[in-house]
């Protein structure tokens, strides 16, 4: 600017939000709320399962980890009902997807040791359960 050309504040045009924008911020509002609710519940269920799954005592008896088997498929369930209506490639979308894939994989194994019969096979089943659950929990890290 040149001496004596003051020409005082820049005025900036305010233009509203139209009521398109409006309407995708609400349903965006709306998702990241259905996202939090998904994450604390999937949290809650799976510190539960974790808490049942470490109160299982060595040596245990043949089958004592099946009972967890329900609760994680219906922990996997919820996880995959949690991701619809994300967006591909979200990180929320990618922690349910995580979530689900290990409960499933938890509940596998507790449903396989029905047919364990050693102590040895027992205790490793119940690491692995308890591993997967703790995967599943850090998958919600970030949510």
């Amino acid at each position: 600017m040149a001496d004596g050309d003051d020409e005082g504040p820049i005025s900036v045009p305010v233009e509203e939000p139209t009521e398109e924008e409006k309407e995708h911020w609400r349903r965006e509002a709306a998702l990241g709320e259905q996202i939090t609710a998904s994450r604390d519940n999937l949290r809650t269920q799976l510190e539960w399962v974790r808490h049942q799954a470490n109160a299982v005592s060595t040596p245990m008896p043949v089958g004592a980890l099946v009972p967890l088997a329900g609760e994680l498929s219906g922990i996997a369930g919820m996880a995959q009902t949690a991701q619809s209506g994300l967006h591909d490639g979200s990180y929320a979308l990618n922690a349910f997807h995580q979530v689900a894939y290990w409960a499933n994989h938890a509940a596998g194994i507790a449903s396989g040791t029905a047919s364990l019969d050693t102590d040895t096979a027992l205790n490793a089943a119940l690491a692995d359960v308890q591993n997967s659950i703790t995967n599943a929990l850090g998958s919600l890290q970030g949510v």
